[in-house]
Order: C-alpha cells, then sequence, then structure tokens
C-alpha cells in the first residue's frame, strides 16, 4: 500500500478532501464532570473549606481572598524605647567606653598577627629559614635537610612521613639520627613503642679526627678533574673565595651552634653528650589481649595526652620532637579494637598539636608499604595528614661494578665510588612542604627539580646519605679511565 492510500484509509476521506474538526468546548459548556470515586470526600468537606478560605472558586468566578487564613494579631504590646536622662547617660558613659575599647582590643588581636618582637626567642637546634624566615630544625641528616623544599630543614610545626618497602630497616636510620638530634639539640623527645632502653640504641656523635678528614676527602675530590668528558673538565668547581653575607664566626669566646650533627652508627649515643629529655610510652604486648576496651584506653590516645600536658608545663622556646617508629606494625601494635578510620582521627589530634604550637612540635614517623600499600585508601589520608612523605626502594644486591672489583684492596678506592656504585635503594619524594602560596611545583626555591632520580646509600661513618643518580664513566678491563679522544683514536686505527 502506498503512502498516500495508507493516509486515506487511516483519515477516513477522500483523497484531495479536508478532514472536518471537532468544535471544541469549554469545561463550562461540558457542564459539571462526572462523579468520581474521590469526589465525594471533597463535596463533603467544601463548606469547612470554604469556611477556612481553602476552597478553589467555582468555573468563572473569582477568588474571594488567599487561599490560607491570615495570621492572627499580636495580642501582646511592643514595649515602648527607653529613654535615658543626662544624668544616666553620663554615669554609664565610662562603662560604655571601657566596653568599647576590650572590643576593639579583641578586634585587634585577631584580625592582626603577632609581631616577631613577641614571639619567643627559638632554643638551640633552630634557626630561622634561609628562604623565608620561617623556623627551621635539623632531621640530623643533612642530605635530608637539603631536600626539604629549600629551606634547609623540617619547618616546626610540620611532620615527616617514611615510607619503606620490602623487609629492610633504612627508615630506622631516619629516625634515630632525628631522636638523637633532638637528644644532643637539648630538645624533649617523644617516642611511642619502645622503652626507655631505646637511648642505648641511637647513633653516637662522629670524632673530630673523622669528620675532619672526611671534609679533606671531599676538599681532593672537588679540586681532581671531572670523570665524566675530558672536555668539561673547564667546567670542574674550584674553591674561590666569594664573599660572605654574614658573619662566619661568633664572638670571641662563643662558639657557634652546630645546627646538624653528624652521627657515626658504629658507636653509641653517650651519657655525656645528651641534654635532652627522651619520654618512652611502651605498647602492651601484641601477644596477650588487652581486658580493657581499646577505644577508651588506648596507647595512642594517653600518648597525646602526655605530649600535651609536657608542651604546657615547659618554657614556650623548648623544642619537642615526636618519633612513632613502624608505625602499625603487628609487632608493636596490638590489632584488637583498633581500626584505620580510628588511628586517622587520633594521628588527626596530633595534627591539631602540630597546628596549634607550630613553633615546638615536629613529627616524624616510618611506615612499611609491604604491609600497607600506598593505594590503600586510609594510607592516602594518613599521607595527606603528613606534610612531607617520602619513600625508600631498596634494592637487592647486585653484581660489583668493574670500580668495585678493581679497588677492592685500597680502602681510596672505596671512598672514589661513584653514588650508582654505593646505592642502596632509590630514594623518591612524594610530598613536600610547600614554602609559598602556590606550592612548590616540585623544585626548591633556588629551582633544583625534586623529581630527578635520588638514591640512598648507608655507611658507619656518615649514616644515611641522599644523591642524585648518575651513571658510571664508561671503564676498560684495567680499571683505568677512557677519554673519548683515545676512543676515537682506537677506532681510526686500520
Amino acid at each position: 500500500m502506498s503512502f498516500r492510500k495508507r493516509n486515506v484509509v487511516l483519515s477516513g476521506t477522500a483523497a484531495g478532501e479536508v478532514s472536518p474538526r471537532r468544535p471544541q468546548t469549554s469545561p463550562i459548556d461540558r457542564g459539571a464532570p462526572a462523579a468520581r470515586p474521590g469526589n465525594a470526600s471533597l463535596q463533603a468537606a467544601l463548606p469547612l473549606r470554604q469556611a477556612l478560605g481553602t476552597a478553589s472558586p467555582g468555573p468563572g468566578k473569582s477568588s474571594p481572598g488567599p487561599r490560607h487564613r491570615p495570621l492572627r494579631k499580636p495580642t501582646w504590646q511592643p514595649g515602648e524605647r527607653t529613654v535615658l536622662s543626662p544624668e544616666e547617660q553620663a554615669r554609664l558613659e565610662p562603662e560604655k567606653k571601657r566596653i568599647r575599647a576590650a572590643l576593639a582590643k579583641e578586634y585587634e588581636k585577631i584580625l592582626r598577627p603577632t609581631p616577631a618582637s613577641r614571639l619567643p626567642p627559638l632554643d638551640a637546634g633552630a634557626r630561622p629559614s634561609p628562604y623565608d624566615g620561617r623556623p627551621i630544625t635539623s632531621t640530623g641528616t643533612a642530605s635530608v635537610d637539603q631536600l626539604l623544599a629549600g629551606y634547609g630543614g623540617l619547618v616546626l610545626g610540620h611532620s615527616l612521613l617514611v615510607e619503606e618497602q620490602g623487609t629492610t630497616d633504612f627508615a630506622s636510620v631516619l629516625l634515630r639520627a632525628y631522636a638523637a638530634e633532638g637528644l644532643v639539640q637539648g630538645h624533649h623527645v617523644h617516642v611511642l613503642g619502645v622503652g626507655a632502653g631505646w637511648r642505648t640504641e641511637l647513633p653516637g656523635l662522629a670524632s673530630a679526627s673523622s669528620s675532619s678528614s672526611r671534609g679533606k676527602h671531599a676538599q681532593d675530590a672537588a679540586s681532581d678533574k671531572m670523570k665524566i668528558a675530558w672536555r668539561y673538565e673547564a667546567l670542574a668547581p674550584r674553591p674561590t673565595a666569594s664573599p660572605q653575607r654574614g658573619p662566619t664566626q661568633g664572638t670571641p669566646g662563643t662558639p657557634i651552634a652546630t645546627f646538624c650533627h653528624t652521627f657515626d652508627l658504629t658507636k653509641r649515643l653517650a651519657p655525656t653528650d645528651i641534654k635532652g629529655t627522651l619520654h618512652a610510652s611502651p605498647l602492651p604486648n601484641p601477644l596477650q589481649p588487652s581486658l580493657q576496651p581499646e577505644l577508651e584506653n588506648s596507647p595512642i590516645r594517653t600518648f597525646l595526652a602526655s605530649i600535651s600536658a609536657s608542651l604546657a608545663s615547659t618554657p614556650p622556646s623548648t623544642i619537642h620532637r615526636v618519633v612513632l617508629p613502624n608505625f602499625l606494625a603487628p609487632t608493636l601494635y596490638a590489632m584488637d579494637g583498633w581500626s584505620f578510620p580510628y588511628v586517622l582521627g587520633l594521628f588527626a589530634g596530633l595534627r591539631s598539636l602540630l597546628r596549634d604550637h607550630g613553633r615546638r612540635l615536629t613529627v616524624m614517623l616510618s611506615l612499611s608499604t609491604t604491609l600497607y600499600e600506598r593505594h590503600n585508601e586510609y594510607v592516602r589520608q594518613l599521607e595527606n595528614l603528613c606534610d612531607n612523605v617520602v619513600e625508600l626502594v631498596p634494592l637487592p644486591p647486585g653484581p660489583p661494578s668493574a670500580a668495585t672489583k678493581t679497588g677492592s684492596s685500597s680502602s681510596s678506592a672505596h671512598n672514589d665510588k661513584s653514588p650508582a656504585d654505593k646505592m642502596q635503594g632509590w630514594f623518591k619524594v612524594h610530598k613536600l612542604q610547600l614554602y609559598s602560596e602556590i606550592g612548590g611545583a616540585g623544585a626548591t626555591p633556588q629551582g633544583k627539580s625534586l623529581r630527578e632520580n635520588l638514591c640512598f646509600s648507608v655507611s658507619g661513618s656518615k649514616g644515611l646519605v641522599v644523591d642524585p643518580y648518575s651513571l658510571p664513566p664508561i671503564e676498560d678491563d684495567n680499571g683505568k679511565e677512557k677519554s673519548p679522544a683515545s676512543t676515537v683514536k682506537d677506532g681510526m686505527e686500520f
């Protein structure tokens, strides 16, 4: 059937004719609608609705008034404004001035920052940052201090989370150096999960002879020729006499305070070098279930209360350090009643202490990413609560390089190894403290990128050292370096 014939059949008219239209009638012409099941109840309630003024008008009728009943007039009478006599106004004028002065003082205290002259002086082991003057303290590891967004140390009121993969314990080297630095500087060190005997496990101060020998070796290495390429020899750093911006020596008879000490892992911290106080808070045995509810008698809650009490009882210039080694490790923390939301809530309380005491408190903790992976939701929230997040990725021991094989007999060759030969793992930077409102953008204020490949190594005399990773120079079988000129000459012989 064609399209035209189908239209004719459906319309019921012949082809070419116009179908007649039905006249449209208004509701008034149609009359009242037929009775419906629900209209009986509406008709019965019509008198009441008309009395309340909520009934809709009929067809063609105007609305008599508002749909809702108007509010009743208040029965109470508003009081008249009291007019004070001149004598009463004169008597209340000093009180008005006193209240206005108190409000203005509070307003100025809230809006205007505290001037630097009113701030308490910094204690030993803290100094203003060379970048913007914020108070900083050392982590006990010089190479880590240089990575913290160019500040030269950990900003007071901030935290550092050290994550580590695998079953190694390189993070404990950083945490013990952090605690030892605080005890040597005279700070209050609060540690959770260990007893008072942990003091005997801290590394001792390096002797002056070893420090001077390392400084001499560094000067000799800087004066040597560069091993990258012979044509870049002129670009090697040379010691030049540059003008100093400040005094390098203190006043006569006053020694310069050391900001970051060097610790020897082969020694133990001597009691004579300890000037601070260690507050140890051991945890209960995880193998023995606790008879008391964990949420009410939490060791972390007690630990936070002890930190708050110590902050309140010490002078405003005293610096406190909080150490959380092996955070949430099953060997230290009992799992009965513990959950990540509960732990994060308590850690948020520790963060509030950091913000309330922004010139007195710092925190460093370590977490195993093998037990708690980084893609876990709660681990991400813990990273958001921390200001600095770094990760240690240890590498399995591999075959020694050519420089290690040929120079293993002499100590000089061992010291001349490049970071690629000495590296024991990768050092990843995930998050750093901000040094401006727009963030760090992955670089220090000096423009040095923090996303480059970093490696770390641990030695007994230097501790943990973080260096940029670079490939070692090409060496022949005899252990001698080949220059590009000699390589080209050997290749041109026929």
